[in-house]
């Protein structure tokens, strides 16, 4: 018997193995807001005037009152002819103020004529040059002026308070006088400021007022005693008029006030929470024609202009309705993550593009999108379009929660192009704040017939 014996020869063979990205990813510029409206959600005021015109239901006891020259625009300019309450002229709102226990007015005020004037802002208790008033003044004394408060019984005058710091004031400048009233049982409180219309506190004080000279204000109105005078930007109002709030505005972000002549008001940056615009020296925005609200992301870019046509003033409270959309990109950009925060105050996303999708090759690719209902939890409330788009053509899937397919369900394709980008949008509306999950699938093939390998990327989507 022979024996067989085999020889082996082994040769070395080395193997590289080098990964290749995969010719089509999702890329996204990441998170982001989306600025979808801006509304005034209160309004404070009792009443406001930039004095354009005289305005109605308002009545006058003494003096001489029409429309001059004003801050902006006209104003209201009043001339004493001692024929009201006390030898002072009023001029007043005629609606009844006295269910109020708390009020803030501010005016602006300028010296046209007199060396000894007292300007300011009355509290009456009656429609009627008889009626008591306490009367809250800048006393301008030559080129000085003082802070002072006045009672007036119906008979006689008794000074209240007079500010200890006195301040320069000259003729055609312009000054704000701002009064806090408050009440309770017997007792009257009135705290006042005088600012330069720069905003510079210039003198403050307080008062408080009871026994025989203590009563209940019916009426409130701008007076002059022993000169001319102009008055704008008056407002009564229930909150603190020296601000314009504003809710819902991410933290970082800025604002911008501007008034009807295009001329900026006031800004200030988010914090969180209720950020504040500083309309002190404008209470009633431009001429009281409207405003325009200029609204910015944390990174500068502007993301919404509202312009209002109606009066912007203190006190008011605007809203602004803003989508967040949180985007997640995972292994190697082949998975998508996308979260829509939609506004309480408006559950609804116009089309809003979320994803780009990539091309890395130099033949082109067809894409399309697939929703599997059976992996997905979809509210009876939802209504959502997905799109794909390209420079030229676009496909969808409208997904209603009324009517949910049992299968899952295809677009048809679009072509993406080498260095052309494919764009992935939603639309989305809702009813209430309760969240669907939507699986879907990018799908992408070299042949729209489906005749070659076809490569699926998952897409989790919550809104």
């Amino acid at each position: 018997m022979f024996t067989h014996a085999s020889v082996y020869v082994f040769y070395p063979v080395s193997i590289d193995l080098v990964p290749q990205p995969p010719p089509v990813v999702f890329s996204s510029s990441g998170s982001f807001f989306i600025c979808s409206d801006f509304l005034r959600s209160d309004r404070g005021s009792l009443v406001f005037s930039d004095f354009e015109s005289l305005p109605p239901g308002w009545s006058s006891l003494g003096g001489s009152w029409f429309v001059g020259s004003g801050f902006k625009g006209s104003g209201l300019q009043g001339v004493d002819n001692n024929g009201g309450p006390g030898g002072s002229s009023v001029y007043y709102w005629g609606s009844s103020v006295s269910s109020y226990v708390w009020l803030s007015i501010s005016v602006k005020i300028s010296r046209v004529s007199g060396s000894s004037v007292w300007m300011g802002v009355s509290l009456l208790q009656q429609a009627s040059i008889n009626s008591r008033l306490y009367e809250i003044d800048i006393y301008a004394l030559g080129n000085t002026g003082y802070l002072e408060v006045w009672y007036y019984s119906g008979r006689a005058w008794t000074r209240l308070y007079r500010s200890a710091a006195s301040f320069p004031i000259s003729s055609y400048n312009w000054f704000i006088l701002y009064v806090n009233y408050s009440r309770t049982q017997t007792t009257n409180y009135v705290s006042v400021t005088i600012y330069s219309n720069e905003g510079t506190v210039l003198a403050s004080g307080s008062v408080s007022i009871g026994g025989n000279r203590f009563f209940i204000p019916s009426y409130v109105g701008v007076s002059v005693d022993n000169g001319e005078v102009r008055f704008d930007d008056f407002i009564i109002s229930v909150i603190d008029p020296r601000y314009v709030s504003i809710e819902g505005l991410p933290q970082n972000f800025m604002i911008e006030l501007y008034d009807d002549s295009e001329s900026k008001v006031a800004e200030a940056y988010s914090s969180g929470g209720i950020t504040r615009l500083n309309v002190l020296s404008d209470v009633v925005v431009g001429r009281g024609l409207g405003g325009v609200f200029k609204i910015y992301d944390s990174s500068g870019n502007a993301c919404l202009t509202k312009v209002f046509q109606e009066p912007v003033v203190g006190s008011d409270t605007y809203l602004l309705v803003i989508h967040e959309i949180l985007v997640t990109l995972h292994d190697s950009n082949t998975r998508a993550e996308l979260r829509v925060l939609l506004s309480s105050y408006s559950p609804r996303l116009i089309k809003t593009p979320v994803l780009n999708v990539s091309l890395a090759d130099t033949n082109p690719y067809y894409l399309g999108i697939v929703f599997y209902p059976g992996n997905s939890v979809i509210q009876p409330d939802l209504k959502l379009l997905i799109e794909l788009s390209n420079t030229s053509s676009s496909t969808s899937i409208l997904i209603d929660g009324n009517s949910i397919p049992s299968k899952p369900i295809e677009s048809s394709f679009v072509k993406i192009n080498p260095g052309i980008n494919v764009t992935l949008s939603i639309e989305v509306t809702k009813e209430n704040i309760s969240t669907s999950e939507v699986y879907l699938e990018l799908i992408y093939c070299t042949d729209p017939q489906l005749s070659s390998v076809c490569v699926y990327y998952p897409i989790n989507l919550e809104v």
